[in-house]
């Protein structure tokens, strides 16, 4: 979904048209917004699996420097989750050890269906946030 943000002088807001603020100000900068409005859920069978509570088992892995989970598109259970991994240099680890290392700790409709290991870290915005979209584009391109 696109839209369009405006700041003003006075540091008020408007959003796709709806100014949220009581005064109508004079608008300086007009610039468009791309706001991604999927949800940070993912729904694998009957379940629904926040990608927050993979990520955060994900987390205390001994080898696991950083990660994210995002869902993928899938035709028998709708959606499944994927999770992208970077690992710590010189690390033993593989993607099917650490589904492995996640089965005993996470529901098993919990466990990501792939696990991607990236050789490099995971892309991020100016502000350190990982792009979850870069991940979920580089899978739709690759196939």
């Amino acid at each position: 979904m696109k839209t369009f943000m405006s700041y003003s002088k006075r540091g008020l807001l408007a959003v796709g048209g709806a100014l949220l603020s009581n005064t109508v100000p004079d608008w300086e900068i007009t610039c468009p917004l791309t706001v991604d409005l999927r949800a940070e859920r993912s729904g694998k069978g009957s379940g629904r699996v926040y990608p927050i509570t993979v990520e955060n088992e994900l987390e205390r892995h001994p080898d696991v420097v950083e990660c994210a989970v995002v869902g993928e598109p899938d035709d028998e259970f709708g959606q499944v989750l994927v999770a992208h991994v970077a690992l710590r240099p010189g690390a033993a680890a593989d993607a099917d050890a650490v589904r492995a290392w996640l089965k005993p700790r996470l529901g098993p409709h919990e466990v990501p269906r792939r696990v991607v290991v990236h050789d490099e870290p995971l892309p991020r915005n100016a502000t350190g946030k990982i792009l979850k979209t870069r991940l979920r584009e580089s899978r739709d391109s690759a196939g």
